[in-house]
């Protein structure tokens, strides 16, 4: 288990609209995932969190890039400003791999990136958790 590990920067270069309540999303059993600086991956939100069963139900924020090389981690924070935790890392979802990733974001509600207000080049970030009890 990680005991800290640096924030990971990133900025959205496309925002969502929709969402699906069809989805049928199967989460992978990795607890991490390593992402590279300038790797471009896909966030969804979901309301569950309960990350083996099936996922129907998400909202598509958009597609992030990350400026910065580091470690995501299930239990981490994503963070859309200084002030505002939006939600934990859930999952990932490797469908459109090698093309990207789907990096699932468990909130108490869901919607769209547009619906948050997100635009392209804001900034987001991937902190670990103060309190991260058995995340990795």
């Amino acid at each position: 288990m990680f005991v800290a590990k640096r924030e990971i920067l990133g900025r959205w270069v496309a925002v969502f609209e929709h969402a699906r309540r069809d989805r049928n999303l199967k989460l992978s059993s990795f607890a991490t995932r390593c992402v590279r600086a300038g790797e471009v991956h896909e966030f969804l939100v979901c309301a569950t969190a309960d990350s083996t069963s099936v996922i129907d139900h998400v909202g598509y924020l958009g597609f992030g890039e990350f400026l910065c090389a580091g470690v995501i981690c299930i239990g981490d924070e994503l963070w859309l400003s200084e002030q505002d935790v939006f939600g934990r890392i859930l999952g990932f979802d490797e469908t459109h791999m090698p093309n990207h990733q789907n990096v699932v974001v468990q909130a108490e509600s869901i919607t769209t990136g547009a619906g948050y207000g997100l635009v392209p080049d804001q900034m987001f970030h991937v902190r670990f958790p103060t309190f991260a009890p058995g995340n990795c």
